[in-house]
Protein backbone atom coordinates (compact mmCIF):
# COMPACT_ATOMS: atom_id res chain seq x y z
CA UNK A 1 0.00 0.00 0.00
CA UNK A 2 1.39 3.38 -1.11
CA UNK A 3 0.86 6.44 1.45
CA UNK A 4 0.72 9.71 0.05
CA UNK A 5 2.09 12.58 2.14
CA UNK A 6 -0.13 15.65 1.16
CA UNK A 7 1.67 18.37 3.72
CA UNK A 8 3.49 20.87 2.74
CA UNK A 9 7.05 21.11 3.30
CA UNK A 10 8.31 23.74 6.05
CA UNK A 11 9.91 26.38 3.22
CA UNK A 12 6.84 26.10 0.85
CA UNK A 13 4.61 27.18 4.15
CA UNK A 14 6.68 30.22 4.82
CA UNK A 15 6.77 31.29 1.28
CA UNK A 16 2.90 30.95 1.20
CA UNK A 17 2.33 32.76 4.66
CA UNK A 18 4.67 35.62 3.02
CA UNK A 19 3.30 35.69 -0.15
CA UNK A 20 -0.02 36.16 1.16
CA UNK A 21 0.73 39.07 3.96
CA UNK A 22 2.55 40.97 0.83
CA UNK A 23 -0.13 40.09 -1.60
CA UNK A 24 -2.70 41.41 1.23
CA UNK A 25 -0.95 44.60 1.41
CA UNK A 26 0.60 45.84 -1.94
CA UNK A 27 -1.82 43.76 -4.71
CA UNK A 28 -5.80 43.79 -2.62
CA UNK A 29 -5.55 47.56 -2.44
CA UNK A 30 -4.97 47.83 -6.60
CA UNK A 31 -6.87 45.31 -7.82
CA UNK A 32 -9.90 47.32 -8.60
CA UNK A 33 -7.62 50.19 -10.27
CA UNK A 34 -5.81 47.10 -11.97
CA UNK A 35 -8.65 45.93 -13.99
CA UNK A 36 -10.99 48.81 -14.51
CA UNK A 37 -8.24 51.21 -15.96
CA UNK A 38 -5.88 48.40 -17.05
CA UNK A 39 -3.29 49.33 -14.72
CA UNK A 40 0.31 47.39 -14.17
CA UNK A 41 1.66 47.40 -11.29
CA UNK A 42 5.06 47.98 -12.33
CA UNK A 43 5.91 48.86 -8.15
CA UNK A 44 4.76 45.76 -6.56
CA UNK A 45 6.77 43.59 -9.38
CA UNK A 46 9.70 45.30 -8.23
CA UNK A 47 8.82 44.76 -4.34
CA UNK A 48 8.26 40.77 -5.32
CA UNK A 49 12.21 40.83 -6.77
CA UNK A 50 12.96 42.01 -3.66
CA UNK A 51 11.30 39.48 -1.54
CA UNK A 52 12.85 36.88 -3.82
CA UNK A 53 9.36 35.73 -5.17
CA UNK A 54 9.48 37.01 -8.66
CA UNK A 55 11.12 33.82 -9.96
CA UNK A 56 11.00 31.22 -7.30
CA UNK A 57 13.01 28.26 -9.57
CA UNK A 58 15.70 30.56 -10.52
CA UNK A 59 18.81 29.46 -8.27
CA UNK A 60 20.11 31.71 -5.92
CA UNK A 61 23.38 32.35 -8.34
CA UNK A 62 20.97 34.54 -10.16
CA UNK A 63 19.03 36.29 -7.64
CA UNK A 64 16.14 33.37 -7.33
CA UNK A 65 14.80 31.31 -4.22
CA UNK A 66 16.24 28.03 -6.22
CA UNK A 67 12.72 26.45 -5.06
CA UNK A 68 10.67 24.21 -6.80
CA UNK A 69 7.61 24.06 -8.94
CA UNK A 70 5.00 23.33 -6.20
CA UNK A 71 6.41 26.30 -4.30
CA UNK A 72 5.79 28.73 -7.31
CA UNK A 73 2.40 27.37 -8.11
CA UNK A 74 1.75 27.93 -4.14
CA UNK A 75 2.75 31.33 -4.69
CA UNK A 76 0.72 31.80 -7.64
CA UNK A 77 -2.47 30.70 -6.02
CA UNK A 78 -1.54 33.03 -3.04
CA UNK A 79 -0.73 36.23 -5.62
CA UNK A 80 -4.08 35.45 -7.76
CA UNK A 81 -6.32 35.51 -4.84
CA UNK A 82 -5.81 39.06 -5.08
CA UNK A 83 -6.08 39.68 -8.60
CA UNK A 84 -6.46 37.23 -11.04
CA UNK A 85 -4.55 39.88 -13.54
CA UNK A 86 -1.22 39.98 -11.46
CA UNK A 87 -1.20 36.15 -10.95
CA UNK A 88 -1.59 36.07 -14.78
CA UNK A 89 1.57 38.61 -14.90
CA UNK A 90 3.52 36.95 -12.29
CA UNK A 91 2.75 33.23 -14.19
CA UNK A 92 3.78 34.36 -17.62
CA UNK A 93 6.91 36.53 -17.21
CA UNK A 94 8.25 33.81 -14.00
CA UNK A 95 7.59 30.81 -16.04
CA UNK A 96 7.06 31.43 -19.60
CA UNK A 97 10.10 33.64 -19.72
CA UNK A 98 12.81 33.74 -16.85
CA UNK A 99 12.64 30.04 -16.15
CA UNK A 100 12.61 29.43 -19.89
CA UNK A 101 15.70 31.27 -20.86
CA UNK A 102 17.72 30.18 -18.04
CA UNK A 103 16.59 26.44 -18.83
CA UNK A 104 17.22 26.93 -23.12
CA UNK A 105 20.08 29.76 -23.00
CA UNK A 106 23.64 30.03 -22.36
CA UNK A 107 25.40 31.62 -19.65
CA UNK A 108 25.72 35.07 -21.36
CA UNK A 109 22.00 35.08 -21.89
CA UNK A 110 21.20 34.13 -18.27
CA UNK A 111 23.53 37.15 -17.11
CA UNK A 112 22.05 39.53 -19.38
CA UNK A 113 18.38 39.01 -19.19
CA UNK A 114 17.79 36.44 -16.17
CA UNK A 115 19.12 38.44 -13.46
CA UNK A 116 17.34 41.63 -14.14
CA UNK A 117 14.02 39.83 -14.80
CA UNK A 118 14.25 38.29 -10.94
CA UNK A 119 15.10 41.40 -9.74
CA UNK A 120 12.10 43.01 -11.04
CA UNK A 121 13.34 45.49 -12.81
CA UNK A 122 12.57 44.58 -16.20
CA UNK A 123 9.12 42.64 -17.37
CA UNK A 124 9.23 40.41 -20.28
CA UNK A 125 6.97 38.54 -22.61
CA UNK A 126 6.39 35.22 -24.27
CA UNK A 127 5.53 35.96 -27.91
CA UNK A 128 3.83 32.99 -29.70
CA UNK A 129 0.39 33.84 -30.72
CA UNK A 130 -0.29 35.27 -33.86
CA UNK A 131 -3.71 36.66 -35.45
CA UNK A 132 -4.37 33.70 -37.79
CA UNK A 133 -1.91 31.05 -34.75
CA UNK A 134 -3.68 30.94 -31.53
CA UNK A 135 -4.44 27.20 -30.23
CA UNK A 136 -1.93 26.05 -33.06
CA UNK A 137 0.01 29.04 -32.65
CA UNK A 138 3.55 26.92 -34.01
CA UNK A 139 1.40 25.16 -37.32
CA UNK A 140 -0.37 28.27 -38.04
CA UNK A 141 2.99 30.26 -37.28
CA UNK A 142 3.77 33.19 -40.11
CA UNK A 143 6.69 34.89 -38.11
CA UNK A 144 9.45 34.28 -39.50
CA UNK A 145 13.01 34.86 -39.42
CA UNK A 146 16.31 34.49 -41.94
CA UNK A 147 19.85 35.01 -41.36
CA UNK A 148 21.81 37.36 -42.64
CA UNK A 149 25.65 37.50 -42.06
CA UNK A 150 25.83 37.69 -38.31
CA UNK A 151 22.33 39.50 -37.81
CA UNK A 152 18.99 37.73 -37.77
CA UNK A 153 15.71 39.63 -39.42
CA UNK A 154 12.76 38.70 -37.84
CA UNK A 155 8.99 39.64 -39.68
CA UNK A 156 5.71 38.96 -38.26
CA UNK A 157 2.82 39.83 -36.20
CA UNK A 158 1.77 38.41 -32.21
CA UNK A 159 -1.14 38.73 -30.71
CA UNK A 160 -2.66 39.06 -26.63
CA UNK A 161 0.57 38.81 -25.56
CA UNK A 162 0.64 38.98 -21.71
CA UNK A 163 2.80 42.05 -20.67
CA UNK A 164 3.51 43.21 -24.13
CA UNK A 165 2.85 47.05 -22.94
CA UNK A 166 5.40 47.34 -20.73
CA UNK A 167 7.66 44.86 -21.32
CA UNK A 168 11.44 45.29 -21.65
CA UNK A 169 12.42 41.73 -23.12
CA UNK A 170 10.30 39.59 -26.10
CA UNK A 171 10.83 35.85 -25.94
CA UNK A 172 9.83 35.42 -29.72
CA UNK A 173 9.23 32.26 -31.71
CA UNK A 174 9.90 32.54 -35.46
CA UNK A 175 10.04 30.28 -38.20
CA UNK A 176 12.19 29.17 -40.87
CA UNK A 177 10.25 26.52 -43.41
CA UNK A 178 9.68 23.83 -41.06
CA UNK A 179 11.95 24.31 -38.15
CA UNK A 180 11.22 26.84 -35.22
CA UNK A 181 13.19 29.24 -33.09
CA UNK A 182 13.48 31.28 -30.10
CA UNK A 183 15.23 35.13 -30.21
CA UNK A 184 15.40 37.14 -27.03
CA UNK A 185 14.53 40.64 -28.58
CA UNK A 186 14.26 44.08 -26.62
CA UNK A 187 12.26 46.88 -27.05
CA UNK A 188 15.01 48.84 -28.51
CA UNK A 189 15.84 46.52 -31.30
CA UNK A 190 12.48 46.75 -33.21
CA UNK A 191 9.62 45.66 -31.32
CA UNK A 192 6.50 47.62 -32.03
CA UNK A 193 3.80 47.57 -29.72
CA UNK A 194 0.80 49.08 -32.14
CA UNK A 195 -1.93 49.07 -29.70
CA UNK A 196 -3.13 48.32 -26.33
CA UNK A 197 -5.96 45.36 -25.96
CA UNK A 198 -9.37 46.24 -24.08
CA UNK A 199 -9.82 42.80 -22.25
CA UNK A 200 -10.75 41.25 -18.54
CA UNK A 201 -8.29 42.72 -16.37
Amino acid sequence: MIQMDFNLPDETIAVRNMVRESSSKEIEPLSRKIDLVEYFPVEVFKKMGKLEILDITIPEEYGGAGMDYLTQGIALEEISYYSASVGLSFCARSNLVTDNIYRNGDEEQREKFVTPLVSGNKIGSLCLTEPGAGSDALGGMRTTYRREGDLFVINGLKTFITNAPVSDFFLTYAREGKSYSAFILTREGGVKITRKIQKMG
